[in-house]
C-alpha cells in the first residue's frame, strides 16, 4: 500500500515524525507523547504506549499479521489440516483447542490439526521490538510449554513454535 516503504525506511532509520525527533529538530518544544504525555520515542509509538495498548491500536498490528498468515494458510493448507485463529469470529467455543481435544483456557493463536496423523502445532506470535524478539520467543514458549505436555499425554505430537515479527516489519532469522 502508498506510504508503507517510506514509513518502513524511516522507522529503521529513525526519521519519523516522532515526538522526540521533533523536539531534536527544533519543529516542537516537548518530547511528549500526543496520546499519554510520557516521553515518547519510536519504541514508546510503536510498541509501548499505554493509551495506544489500551485502545487496542498492537493488538490491530498483531491481528492485522495474524490473519495474513491464516489467509495464507486456509489457500494453500490440504484439506486433513484443521487451521484454527485467535482472531475475532474466527474462535472456536472461545478457544483455539478444540475443546474434544483438550479443554483449556488457553488460546495460542494459531493452531494447525491434522487428526488422521494426531499432530498438532501450536504458533504463537508476537509483534514486538526487534531488541526485544528473543525475549519474546523465550517467554511465549515458557508461557505454552504445559499446553504442549499436556496435548503430549493426550496422545498428541505437537510441535511448539512461538515466532516473531518486529514492529517494523523485522522477520527473525528462525522464523523464515
Amino acid at each position: 500500500p502508498k506510504g508503507v516503504l517510506s514509513f518502513t525506511l524511516k522507522a529503521c532509520s529513525n526519521g519519523l515524525n516522532t515526538p522526540d525527533n521533533l523536539k531534536r529538530w527544533g519543529i516542537k518544544k516537548t518530547n511528549k507523547c500526543d496520546l499519554c504525555g510520557n516521553p515518547s520515542s519510536l519504541k514508546h509509538i510503536l510498541n509501548w504506549c499505554p493509551k495506544a495498548l489500551k485502545e487496542g491500536r498492537f493488538t490491530w498490528r498483531h491481528n492485522s499479521v495474524l490473519n495474513h498468515f491464516v489467509t495464507s494458510l486456509k489457500k494453500s493448507a490440504p484439506a486433513n489440516l484443521e487451521v484454527f485463529a485467535d482472531l475475532p469470529n474466527f474462535w472456536l467455543n472461545g478457544g483455539t483447542i478444540p475443546p474434544d481435544i483438550l479443554p483449556t483456557g488457553l488460546r495460542p493463536d494459531l493452531v494447525l490439526i491434522n487428526r488422521e496423523e494426531r499432530k498438532i502445532d501450536l504458533l504463537e506470535l508476537t509483534c514486538s521490538f526487534e531488541t526485544n524478539l528473543d525475549k519474546a520467543n523465550i517467554r511465549k514458549a515458557k508461557s505454552y510449554n504445559d499446553l504442549k505436555s499436556d496435548l503430549e499425554k493426550a496422545g498428541w505430537k505437537v510441535h511448539l513454535v512461538p515466532f516473531e515479527i518486529g514492529s517494523r516489519g523485522m522477520v527473525n532469522k528462525r522464523n523464515r
